[in-house]
């Protein structure tokens, strides 16, 4: 029974698309709103794009990079956290924690499309 678990969550790691289509649709049916659906998606599956692009950069670099992931978002938190302060006088934590989560979705989304294409290219033509 756990390997079931395990075998799952390495194919949801190596596919998070699928993950986000799942959860999309999962919380279309709850919700009956696109936009909540798209934003529970995008929270839900946020970590398995953070680890798989982890995972494909092992592969194409031989070096782990969990570390340097986890140094670009506290630099990012930080940068999200100046900017509150600079314009509202206030900073305001879980704002600037959904800024940052909701943007890590963005980047590592977009960041898994084109490590995939490059991971690609670089098995064929290397």
């Amino acid at each position: 029974m756990l390997q079931i678990f395990v075998y799952l969550f390495a194919f949801f790691v190596t596919v998070p698309i699928i993950v986000t289509g799942l959860i999309y649709v999962l919380a279309y049916f709850w919700h009956r709103r696109r936009r909540k659906a798209v934003i529970t998606a995008a929270n839900w599956s946020l970590v398995f794009y953070i680890i798989s692009v982890n995972l494909i950069f092992f592969m194409m670099f031989e070096r782990p990079t969990i570390g340097y992931t986890l140094i670009f978002l506290l630099l990012i938190l930080a940068v999200i956290v100046t900017l509150q302060w600079k314009v509202h006088m206030e900073v305001k934590i879980g704002k600037a924690f959904k800024i940052l989560w909701r943007g890590s979705f963005l980047f590592f989304f977009i960041l898994y499309v084109c490590a995939t294409f490059l991971s690609i290219l670089l098995r064929i033509f290397v």
